[in-house]
């Protein structure tokens, strides 16, 4: 367990984000407030507290886009409240754009449209413009129903490449493909079905669920290459990863468990190994957290690779020389840990009570929460009682 109170470590958990210029802002999965901060100061700032977005009940952020002068925020369920926080002014407004119960799985922003990403093949594709929140489209026909069998299909890992955005229906052999909001499935010619991908100009590379081998494969969904998923003493699955990230030199393989990354260099046609560094993990609070992989979310600038942190600290590695460091974060100017110990307190509170709760292990962390508050009030009234008796006996 990080020991923030002393170490001023700033311990979120970012599984979404958002760039806009050199400044990114992120949910964070714990508190379910929004922060921000820049690459090079590492300075965490709050921007909305859990209060400011969640106005009624708790609905995931699944997605980060921006219009204008505007920050959105917007939901799992899209008939929920969507937040709009002008970064300008600071002033927050509240909209329900669309009235559909629709699930979303994440938001993906190019140029004025936002693409609303499924959570499931039973919910549809939806697409706004952002110059006007009136104009909707939505899509329910978005994938191939050829080849697809009783599996539990879902989506996730959408991003966008050069004004394209592409993400796997999840349990398939298939990637949907988006391109001047023209939607088209690609059915992959590989073994097993997909657990995720990534596209770099026309490589698409892709990782299966199950096997030992990563694939890239064109447009049309043809294998133009297979590499063998091994590193000298050691056995690799494709099981063993949970997202690839493709870049010109390099394709990054991010675990399910653990800390270590493993590469495949394009050049060499190896995979190597960046091992873990650090003891302790920011964003494990109590216990270990088997539900969370230890990096998820990304931004890759200036000629580095950005992995933010999940269960791990955010780490930094250069392209294409795979320097790497991990590193803290630091409470800002408007933040320290009191105020965010009492924002994951208020979390936790809600999300026992409230139908979605996650039950024994959140009850279990909130009781840690609580051990954790009582020995640092405990610690606090001692130094004030000795402060007392230095006071009277000095």
């Amino acid at each position: 367990m990080v020991k923030s109170a002393s170490t001023e470590e700033f311990i979120g958990r970012f599984g979404i984000s958002y760039k806009d210029g050199k400044i990114i802002y992120v949910y964070d999965e714990i508190t379910h407030g929004l922060y921000k901060f820049e690459l090079g100061a590492r300075k965490v700032n709050l921007v909305l507290t859990p209060k400011d977005i969640h106005r009624n009940k708790i609905d995931k952020i699944r997605g980060i886009s921006k219009s204008g002068n505007e920050i959105i925020l917007i939901p799992s369920y899209l008939n929920s409240e969507w937040v709009f926080y002008n970064k300008e002014n600071g002033k927050i407004r509240y909209k329900t754009p669309i009235k559909e119960k629709i699930r979303i799985s994440g938001a993906v922003t190019v140029k004025e449209t936002l693409y609303l990403i499924p959570f499931d093949i039973y919910n549809p594709l939806t697409i706004i413009s952002l110059e006007d929140e009136n104009k909707i489209s939505l899509y329910n026909g978005w994938f191939s129903k050829d080849n697809l069998g009783n599996e539990v299909y879902y989506v996730w890992g959408a991003f966008s490449y050069n004004h394209t955005v592409a993400f796997p229906i999840v349990n398939s052999k298939q990637i949907i493909y988006i391109n001047n909001k023209e939607v088209k499935p690609i059915e992959v010619e590989i073994p097993n079905p997909i657990h995720s991908i990534c596209v770099y100009e026309d490589e698409f590379w892709v990782l299966p669920v199950i096997g030992k081998r990563l694939y890239m494969v064109n447009v049309k969904g043809n294998i133009l290459k297979e590499i063998n998923l091994s590193i000298e003493g050691m056995e690799l699955s494709a099981s063993d990863f949970v997202r690839v990230i493709a870049t010109k030199e390099s394709v990054f393989l991010l675990p399910q468990n653990g800390k270590s990354i493993f590469v495949y260099q394009k050049r060499t046609n190896q995979i190597v190994q960046i091992e873990g560094e650090g003891e302790c993990l920011p964003g494990e609070l109590f216990a270990q957290s088997h539900s969370v992989t230890p990096y998820w979310d990304f931004v890759i600038e200036d000629k580095m690779l950005h992995l933010l942190p999940s269960n791990e600290r955010y780490k930094r590695i250069r392209l294409p020389g795979l320097w790497h460091s991990e590193c803290k974060l630091w409470y800002g100017d408007n933040i320290n840990h009191n105020m965010y110990w009492q924002m994951i307190a208020s979390a936790k509170k809600a999300c026992i009570f409230s139908e979605g709760g996650k039950g024994e292990d959140t009850l279990n962390e909130f009781f840690e929460f609580t051990r954790y508050s009582l020995e640092e009030r405990s610690r606090k009234d001692n130094i004030k009682i000795g402060e007392q008796i230095w006071g009277l006996v000095k």
